[in-house]
């Protein structure tokens, strides 16, 4: 019989050894089978020892120590120990997690169980607070919870509120709690190379907000905080005319006449170039902030070749840096980028040769790259934005007809390592671009086979439907999208007859686009990305060459401004700006900047969102929200396309 029926393993240890467990709780409190009592300041509970030892190398040694008789009861039968300030409604929760692997954590409670957790080596539950701590940091509390952590020697607590707090300096300061903090907290802020500032002048604003909170006890602090300041980086009007003529510093004079002096002839050596050799990053004064997010330029094409090379940009030190992490597979242009869970997916593109509807897929933590599943259809001059844990890949050229070009959209599943195929949009449409506000998609632009379009639409996931909204002022084919403070900005492009300095706004509340500050440089299919709340506009066409020009706009003052140069000259790039990298150092040249993350969490995405998405390969099943059809279409080559070929 067993023959003929085969044999099956079943692996039911879990669940058996979850209800095993359930029992062996259910016992604890009816009092059954223990032979251990914890002796609380008010109360005591029963216990089995073996329960409690296999989650706390505390209790184990308690329990299996042989340097001391053991403790037992009157009756002989039962061990016990005395637990000193802790009440039996609290271990309660510890003594519920030991058995069960739950705890009930709260707002109330999660100090005391962190600290509980620590002392009895409870690594599961310990965890589990940080986590809980981690995920409740706010601009309010971000103080004391890094005071907490500092207090109780927590590496990973401590690393995520220093971490919390540096990110967020600039909210922070409008809480009362910055107002409170000592001279050594603010100092040890300012000096970190992490301090999120976009210019050293707001640094010294605070420095000016925390003084005036207590003004008379405080002006003498300025001795001990303006070495903390990065004089180097402020210019020189603003050093003369707020920090040199600052009634604190000229209180103390004397005092902060050798940093004032040194700050000076550095701040004139730089105005006149005078050490062009020496880098800024060597000396304190002048070393840039650390950026917390970074920008990446990968591929493109350029010399009339496409590329893999990858630079990344360091917005605190206005610099582009050449990196090793090129893709291995090969070169690819025309192609799409975006960000999901920590790593940069690469979509679709075009090397000269071939079209590709392969994906590859990069994780900044480890530097390597790895294969993803392939879309249905091949793709160059394709869209790709990240939404609601998804990629979505719309439109683009597939280089079969000379006539068309795709109307169709795929989205892809990390947990499923899957493309499937959405709703279509209204017009087909290659080199139009794409960007996301209100979890909607947005996307303006581009080229039908015929003409460069003027029309933009909107993508509801849920709906799964496309929507027209209000045409642009311009036809814009290689054009940049990204939204901004509740506008959609569409800049640049080609309108078919020549490479486009303008730009123009939509606002969703009016259903109107509106015209904003030309560029400085024309320009048609490069990358586009915010970044410290500014538009960037990285490379591209500009009717004659290729360029290597980097620009940004700020809204506030409806300019642009010129940044660095990026190494190499090409269009058809993409971009994509990622935070939250533990390793940011060794992609800007700075690697000691990694120094401040636990050798616990090196290796590991730090979290936005704490982890990366496993990639598994394809599955049969179906998202409810997936179509059970694509609709394909037949594309022709773009604008560009004929330069290229």
């Amino acid at each position: 019989m067993s023959s003929l029926l085969g044999q099956r393993r079943y692996d039911l240890s879990q669940k058996y050894s979850s209800e095993a467990l359930e029992l062996l709780n259910d016992m604890r409190k009816m009092g059954q089978l223990c032979d251990a009592e914890l002796v609380l300041v008010d109360g005591a509970l029963k216990v089995h020892r073996a329960i409690l030892s296999s989650c706390s190398p505390y209790f184990r040694a308690l329990f299996t120590t042989t340097l001391r008789p053991a403790p037992m009861n009157d009756r002989g039968d039962r061990w016990v120990t005395n637990i000193q300030g802790i009440t039996k409604e609290f271990m309660e929760v510890l003594v519920d997690y030991a058995y069960t692997r739950r705890a009930a954590i709260n707002a109330e409670n999660v100090q005391d169980a962190m600290v509980a957790a620590d002392m009895f080596c409870m690594i599961g539950l310990l965890n589990a607070t940080v986590d809980f701590m981690r995920d409740h940091i706010e601009p309010e509390n971000s103080i004391d919870v890094h005071r907490f952590a500092d207090a109780i020697g927590i590496p990973e607590l401590k690393f995520y509120s220093l971490k919390y707090l540096l990110q967020n300096f600039m909210e922070i300061r409008k809480t009362a709690s910055f107002n409170n903090l000592s001279v050594d907290e603010l100092i040890e802020l300012l000096k970190h190379d992490m301090l999120n500032v976009s210019k050293e002048e707001d640094a010294w604003d605070s420095i000016v907000q925390w003084i005036n909170v207590d003004c008379e006890n405080r002006k003498k602090c300025i001795i001990q905080i303006l070495p903390a300041l990065r004089a180097g980086l402020i210019t020189s009007q603003f050093f003369m005319e707020k920090i040199k003529s600052s009634p604190f510093v000229k209180e103390y004079d004397n005092e902060c006449k050798p940093v004032i002096i040194a700050a000076l002839k550095f701040i004139y050596d730089l105005d006149l170039n005078k050490n062009p050799e020496q880098d800024p990053n060597d000396v304190y004064i002048t070393r840039a902030r650390a950026p917390h997010e970074i920008m990446f330029a990968m591929g493109g094409w350029s010399g009339g070749s496409p590329t893999n090379l990858v630079e990344c940009y360091d917005c605190r030190a206005d610099r582009w840096i050449r990196t090793s992490v090129g893709d291995r597979s090969g070169p690819r242009a025309y192609h799409g980028l975006a960000t999901l869970n920590g790593l940069i997916y690469t979509i679709g593109g075009f090397d000269g040769i071939s079209y590709f509807n392969t994906c590859r897929a990069f994780d900044p933590s480890t530097r390597s790259w790895l294969e993803i599943s392939p879309m249905q259809t091949r793709r160059c001059y394709v869209s790709v934005i990240s939404v609601k844990g998804h990629l979505y890949a719309m439109g683009g050229y597939d280089g079969e007809s000379r006539q068309a070009r795709q109307a169709t959209v795929e989205r892809y599943s990390p947990r499923k390592n899957q493309w499937r195929f959405v709703a279509p949009m209204n017009s087909q449409r290659s080199d139009g671009s794409s960007c996301i506000m209100d979890d909607k998609i947005y996307m303006v632009g581009g080229f039908n086979g015929q003409e460069c379009l003027q029309s933009a639409e909107i993508y509801d996931p849920v709906a799964d439907t496309w929507e027209f909204i209000q045409p642009m002022r311009n036809r814009r084919s290689g054009v940049g999208a990204c939204a901004l403070n509740g506008c959609i900005y569409a800049i640049g492009g080609f309108n078919g007859v020549a490479r486009m300095l303008s730009g123009e706004k939509y606002n969703p509340a009016t259903n109107q686009w509106t015209a904003i500050k030309d560029m400085l440089n024309p320009r048609s299919n490069y990358a586009i990305q915010l970044l410290d709340n500014k538009i960037f506009a990285v490379g591209g066409f500009n009717g004659v060459t290729t360029i290597v020009n980097v620009e940004c706009y700020d809204e506030k003052s409806n300019d642009w401004e010129e940044c660095a140069s990026m190494s190499l000259f090409r269009s058809a790039l993409s971009a994509c700006v990622v935070g939250n990298i533990p390793n940011i150092g060794s992609f800007i040249e700075r690697p000691s900047i990694d120094a401040y993350v636990p050798k616990s969490l090196q290796g590991a995405v730090l979290k936005e969102e704490d982890s990366l998405m496993v990639i598994e390969p394809p599955r049969d099943t179906e998202d409810d929200n997936d179509t059970e059809q694509g609709h394909l279409a037949d594309i022709d080559s773009d604008v560009d396309m004929e330069e290229v070929l």
